[in-house]
């Protein structure tokens, strides 16, 4: 099995330099934190940002920061900031999946749209050769590649199973661990919840409202 470009150095030197054109455009105002990768989800990569510090910025401000960092990326990289930046606007972490539920139930499928990127065909390779190592029905989907840098862990990868589904999030039907590339990596399959078509779907409308993902999400929280 040849390198997955998922774990490599190249993807992760790709995502440093453009997080840190991020860092310089916002001259310190936000920091880099963290990438994943979807690889059945649109072949995308997501870079993740933090505040440097509570600047007592407004939602609306939150989201012109947002709004601008996606323009930054572009269509080859899909960005935002933490959640934990919102929790003073009233955002509920702990009723997150409720809200992406809501979302995928009333939201038409019609507003995702993936657009092509300079590296998916490297995206494609990763998932013909996990789908292969993993003996992957058609049903079974890459849903994220957490790159965790940990010793005994370097990567989870989590697998949807798109034909069983669940009322409850994350719901298991299989954990295991293996070695890829002489590193060792936890792989989870879930069943079937719709938070996970919901977050898609959610990142799709912020963008289109020229908003942040996570108000996009606190406009379908229960009140």
């Amino acid at each position: 099995m040849g390198e997955l470009y998922s774990l490599s150095n190249d993807l992760r030197d790709n995502v440093l330099a453009m997080a840190e054109i991020v860092e310089q455009k916002f001259h310190g105002l936000v920091k880099f934190e963290e990438y994943i990768v979807l690889p059945d989800y649109g072949e995308k990569i997501v870079i993740r940002f933090n505040l440097m510090k509570d600047d007592n910025k407004s939602l609306e401000e939150l989201d012109e920061i947002e709004n601008s960092i996606r323009n930054i990326l572009v269509n080859d990289y899909w960005g935002n900031l933490l959640g934990n930046n919102y929790e003073k606007f009233g955002f509920n972490r702990s009723g997150i999946v409720d809200s992406l539920k809501s979302i995928d139930l009333n939201v038409d499928d019609k507003v995702i749209d993936y657009k092509e990127t300079s590296y998916c065909h490297h995206i494609k390779k990763d998932k013909e050769q996990l789908r292969n190592l993993l003996n992957l029905l058609p049903q079974q989907k890459i849903w994220e590649i957490q790159i965790l840098n940990e010793e005994d862990i370097k990567a989870l990868i989590l697998i949807v199973d798109e034909g069983i589904e669940s009322e409850s999030a994350y719901e298991k039907l299989f954990e295991k661990d293996l070695n890829i590339d002489e590193q060792p990596i936890k792989v989870i399959c879930f069943k079937n919840h719709k938070s996970f078509n919901g977050i898609i779907k959610a990142y799709f409308m912020a963008k289109q409202n020229n908003i942040s993902l996570t108000h996009m999400i606190m406009k379908y929280q229960q009140v």
